[in-house]
Protein backbone atom coordinates (compact mmCIF):
# COMPACT_ATOMS: atom_id res chain seq x y z
CA UNK A 1 0.00 0.00 0.00
CA UNK A 2 1.52 3.26 -1.07
CA UNK A 3 1.18 6.20 1.25
CA UNK A 4 0.16 4.17 4.30
CA UNK A 5 2.07 5.22 7.37
CA UNK A 6 3.23 2.53 9.80
CA UNK A 7 2.88 4.83 12.82
CA UNK A 8 -0.74 5.57 11.97
CA UNK A 9 -1.44 1.88 11.37
CA UNK A 10 0.09 0.99 14.72
CA UNK A 11 -2.06 3.63 16.43
CA UNK A 12 -5.20 2.32 14.79
CA UNK A 13 -4.37 -1.21 15.87
CA UNK A 14 -3.75 -0.04 19.43
CA UNK A 15 -7.11 1.77 19.42
CA UNK A 16 -8.95 -1.46 18.65
CA UNK A 17 -7.43 -3.13 21.70
CA UNK A 18 -9.56 -2.19 24.76
CA UNK A 19 -6.68 -2.96 27.13
CA UNK A 20 -4.54 -0.33 25.42
CA UNK A 21 -3.55 2.65 27.56
CA UNK A 22 -4.09 5.06 24.68
CA UNK A 23 -6.78 7.70 25.24
CA UNK A 24 -10.06 6.59 23.71
CA UNK A 25 -10.82 10.12 22.48
CA UNK A 26 -7.87 10.22 20.10
CA UNK A 27 -7.58 12.63 17.23
CA UNK A 28 -5.60 12.36 14.01
CA UNK A 29 -3.22 15.16 15.07
CA UNK A 30 -1.98 13.10 18.02
CA UNK A 31 -0.66 10.55 15.55
CA UNK A 32 1.33 13.21 13.70
CA UNK A 33 2.69 15.19 16.64
CA UNK A 34 6.19 15.07 15.12
CA UNK A 35 4.85 16.94 12.09
CA UNK A 36 2.57 19.76 13.24
CA UNK A 37 0.23 21.07 10.57
CA UNK A 38 1.05 24.56 9.30
CA UNK A 39 -1.32 27.37 10.17
CA UNK A 40 -3.28 28.17 7.02
CA UNK A 41 -4.88 31.31 8.48
CA UNK A 42 -1.56 32.94 9.40
CA UNK A 43 0.37 35.14 7.00
CA UNK A 44 3.51 33.61 5.47
CA UNK A 45 6.20 35.45 3.51
CA UNK A 46 7.08 33.79 0.22
CA UNK A 47 10.22 34.71 -1.70
CA UNK A 48 10.79 34.04 -5.36
CA UNK A 49 14.45 33.02 -5.58
CA UNK A 50 16.58 32.68 -8.74
CA UNK A 51 19.40 30.19 -8.27
CA UNK A 52 22.88 31.39 -9.18
CA UNK A 53 24.03 28.32 -11.09
CA UNK A 54 20.85 27.63 -13.10
CA UNK A 55 17.81 29.28 -14.67
CA UNK A 56 15.43 27.88 -12.04
CA UNK A 57 13.17 30.24 -10.11
CA UNK A 58 11.76 28.64 -6.96
CA UNK A 59 9.56 29.71 -4.05
CA UNK A 60 10.86 29.64 -0.48
CA UNK A 61 9.37 30.76 2.82
CA UNK A 62 11.08 33.03 5.33
CA UNK A 63 10.49 34.49 8.76
CA UNK A 64 13.42 36.88 8.57
CA UNK A 65 12.15 40.49 8.38
CA UNK A 66 15.62 41.79 7.38
CA UNK A 67 15.58 40.19 3.92
CA UNK A 68 14.77 42.34 0.91
CA UNK A 69 14.61 42.02 -2.86
CA UNK A 70 18.09 41.65 -4.38
CA UNK A 71 19.68 39.94 -1.36
CA UNK A 72 21.82 36.85 -1.84
CA UNK A 73 20.55 33.97 0.29
CA UNK A 74 21.36 30.33 1.02
CA UNK A 75 18.54 27.97 0.08
CA UNK A 76 18.12 24.17 0.27
CA UNK A 77 17.76 22.40 -3.06
CA UNK A 78 16.55 18.90 -3.83
CA UNK A 79 15.81 16.00 -1.55
CA UNK A 80 19.36 16.11 -0.15
CA UNK A 81 18.91 19.77 0.84
CA UNK A 82 22.07 20.91 -0.91
CA UNK A 83 23.00 24.43 0.14
CA UNK A 84 22.84 26.74 -2.90
CA UNK A 85 23.10 30.50 -3.38
CA UNK A 86 20.23 32.42 -4.93
CA UNK A 87 18.95 35.96 -5.37
CA UNK A 88 15.58 37.13 -4.10
CA UNK A 89 13.51 38.40 -7.04
CA UNK A 90 10.28 39.21 -5.21
CA UNK A 91 8.67 38.91 -1.77
CA UNK A 92 4.97 38.67 -0.98
CA UNK A 93 2.80 37.80 1.99
CA UNK A 94 0.15 35.12 1.58
CA UNK A 95 -2.24 33.22 3.78
CA UNK A 96 -1.85 29.46 3.59
CA UNK A 97 -4.89 29.15 1.34
CA UNK A 98 -3.58 31.63 -1.27
CA UNK A 99 0.09 30.62 -1.25
CA UNK A 100 1.70 29.91 -4.65
CA UNK A 101 2.99 26.56 -3.41
CA UNK A 102 1.66 24.28 -0.61
CA UNK A 103 2.89 25.15 2.88
CA UNK A 104 3.89 21.57 3.66
CA UNK A 105 6.14 21.35 0.62
CA UNK A 106 7.71 24.81 0.70
CA UNK A 107 11.25 24.91 2.11
CA UNK A 108 12.61 27.76 4.20
CA UNK A 109 15.48 30.09 3.35
CA UNK A 110 18.56 29.04 5.35
CA UNK A 111 20.05 32.51 5.74
CA UNK A 112 21.49 35.59 4.13
CA UNK A 113 24.90 35.48 2.45
CA UNK A 114 27.21 37.78 4.39
CA UNK A 115 29.15 39.69 1.79
CA UNK A 116 32.59 41.00 2.65
CA UNK A 117 33.40 44.46 1.32
CA UNK A 118 35.74 44.40 -1.67
CA UNK A 119 39.32 45.42 -1.00
CA UNK A 120 41.21 47.72 -3.35
CA UNK A 121 44.63 46.36 -4.33
CA UNK A 122 46.14 49.60 -5.56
Amino acid sequence: MFGFNYRRRKTLIDKKDPSSKVDSNWKFRETWEDYPAPDYKAIHTYCEVALADSDNVLYYRTRNPNLKVGDLVYVPLGYKYEKKIGTILSMRDYTGYRAPYPLEKTKHIIGKVEQTPPTADT
